[in-house]
């Protein structure tokens, strides 16, 4: 689960070679040591390797490249599929352990860095990054450290914010008995979310705690919606009015994007600019995308290709339409319904399903998640539901 999460985008994850492989390696093992306990095969991950195989020859015929960031996801989907093999129920406690230990980590150095001034530096761990500092289990960006915002292990706070809340979303079904059991972690982890500062982290809590509170609606509850709903709109009112940061950012983004063609704009890369790029991209290849190669997918673009020229790429700020952009609806698609079936078995239910993939949807539209492990493993978290029943089968048997 460790070379998991460092998957799911540690800025320094270089340091660790051959991560998705050698989970991989770990699932193979376990499948050939104990495989009464697993399906034969999954239908889910076969579909979902083949449709980005097929978007890969697609992209040869069409462009004459070899999509080769489209080829890396395959052993990542892999990796995935084998880590909810070998961990089944047990996968949402793993992660939960992890993220609670990263999140100590984090805050022991962002108080650091807060009261003492000094941010905790080994250069060594600084991996090839040279725009951060920190010590591994813990970075930040240099232009956050004046904002005082806190980045965990990965590549900006509103990342680390996601990752955290994906405990609640892994633990939707069972928030009391989380609260219960785990209360220590559960307040670590959300005074680590609150230390982000990350605009779209704090609308996505809001998000899911409100769809929770829906879900298990009674009249006491209906009370709690309406006091959860009007404290938050004023927590989120009070913040953006005071802290410069979180007000200033939103609306110089939404002045650029006013004219996201104009050089100023496409140069900030900002989320609502890359959302109106990536739609205009779109728009030209919507089946199968233009490739992740940016001299193709950005070459009626000047002043990006420029960008590219100097510093070998262009960093979206868009997660979701970036993806679909550079692949094609049709992937996305295949995505968009394995995750629903998925998580449909996972939370026994299928509108909890849609309404967390919305805001699965939500959140990988503000970050990069559908470049990293984790939202490539989404399409087999119902595994984690068949390969408990299939070991209580096994063990009634017995």
């Amino acid at each position: 689960m460790f070379l998991f999460v460092v998957c799911c985008g540690f800025t320094n994850g270089e340091l660790i070679p051959a991560k998705s492989y050698t989970i991989i390696a770990f699932g193979f093992f376990f499948w050939t040591s104990r495989k009464q306990c697993m399906p034969k095969f999954s239908k889910e991950l076969i579909l979902i390797v083949l449709t980005m195989l097929v978007v890969v020859m697609v992209h040869k015929y069409q462009f004459g490249i070899i999509d080769t960031t489209l080829l890396k996801y395959i052993p990542l989907c892999v990796a995935g599929y084998s880590l909810v093999l070998i961990l089944g129920q047990k996968f949402p406690q793993a992660y939960l352990d992890i993220m609670y230990f990263l999140a100590v980590i984090s805050l022991v150095c962002y108080s650091i860095m807060i009261v003492a001034g000094y941010v905790p530096h080994i250069d060594a761990l600084k991996g090839n990054h040279s725009n951060y500092q920190g010590i591994f289990l813990w970075n930040v960006r240099n232009g956050e450290i004046l904002r005082m915002r806190n980045c965990g292990p990965f590549w900006e706070p509103g990342a680390y914010a996601g990752y955290l809340l994906m405990v609640g979303i892994l633990y939707f079904n069972e928030w009391e008995q989380l609260w219960i059991n785990q209360r220590k972690k559960v307040m670590i982890l959300v005074l680590a979310l609150i230390t982000t500062f990350s605009t779209q982290g704090y609308i996505i809590a809001f998000l899911l705690i409100l769809t929770r509170l829906i879900f298990v609606t009674t009249r006491r509850n209906l009370i709690a919606i309406f006091v959860t709903f009007s404290v938050t709109i004023a927590a989120i009112s009070v913040l953006y009015q005071t802290v410069p940061f979180l007000r200033e950012k939103v609306d110089a983004q939404l002045e650029l994007n006013s004219d996201w063609e104009s050089s100023q704009s496409l140069q900030s890369a900002n989320r609502f600019t890359t959302t109106s790029l990536d739609l205009q991209n779109i728009g030209k290849n919507p089946l199968w995308g233009s490739t992740s190669d940016p001299y193709v997918l950005y070459q009626d673009y000047g002043v990006i290709m420029e960008h590219v020229e100097d510093v070998g790429g262009y960093g979206s700020g868009s997660g979701g339409t970036n993806y679909i952009a550079s692949n094609g609806i049709v992937l996305y698609l295949v995505w968009l319904f394995l995750c629903y079936k998925s998580l449909g078995i996972y939370y026994g239910s299928r509108l909890k399903s849609f309404a967390i993939l919305v805001i699965l949807f939500m959140l990988g539209q503000a970050e990069m998640y559908n470049a990293h492990i984790l939202y490539h493993t989404i399409p087999f978290f119902g595994l984690m539901r068949i390969h408990e029943r299939m070991k209580t089968i096994s063990l009634s048997n017995v």
